[in-house]
């Protein structure tokens, strides 16, 4: 995002906040199999991947994002 030079703080404050605000767990997830796939092959990476995202889809976050999802609501994540 580009923005002027008297609204970088105000935009970064508001960019931060909507990212505080979403799902952190989910968040850590994908930047833990990024960092993995960086040091291992397709097939571990795949394995690894699967690994999380199974872990990930029992979380409360991912009940919450699923429930708002089919009722068309603004999910509110815990980071669990």
């Amino acid at each position: 995002m580009v923005v002027p030079d008297d609204e970088v703080q105000s935009q970064a404050a508001r960019f931060a906040g909507r990212l505080a605000a979403g799902p952190t767990a989910a968040y850590a997830g994908i930047k833990a199999q990024l960092r993995y796939s960086a040091t291992h092959g397709l097939a571990e990476s795949l394995e690894y991947e699967a690994q999380v995202q199974s872990e990930l889809g029992g979380t409360a976050d991912h009940r919450v994002a699923t429930f708002a999802f089919l009722n068309r609501e603004q999910p509110v994540f815990r980071g669990c």
